[in-house]
């Protein structure tokens, strides 16, 4: 009997470290400022500390193109969402080849 507790009980907790460990090491969120939205897309600089009031130029857009990824979503994911915003997305593993990569969100939750 307690052979099957101790079985049970580390089966349990090797579910819980797996699902850690993906979520934190192997797939870790994106954190980032929203660029631009268009449609169900968005695009999102690998920098928080961009402080952007309303449109930016396309100048401003074109210096944030290296380090950003269009990521796609649902209406309802992207509702409240709107430029200048700082976000946190999770995605899945596949990334589209094109520049800037383009992944597709899972989720979005806003910072701050």
């Amino acid at each position: 009997m307690k052979k099957t507790i101790y079985w049970l009980l580390a089966a349990f907790i090797l579910i819980i470290v797996s699902y850690t460990l993906y979520d934190k090491v192997i797939n870790p969120p994106y954190k980032g400022t929203v660029v631009r939205i268009d449609g169900n897309n968005m695009l999102v600089a690998a920098d928080t500390k961009i402080q952007l009031e309303g449109e930016p130029s396309e100048d401003e857009v074109q210096s944030y193109m290296n380090d950003s990824i269009w990521f796609s979503t649902s209406e309802d994911q992207i509702a409240n969402v709107k430029v200048g915003d700082k976000v946190k997305v999770s995605s899945g593993d596949y990334v589209e080849t094109s520049l800037p990569p383009r992944m597709d969100a899972i989720k979005v939750k806003k910072l701050r």
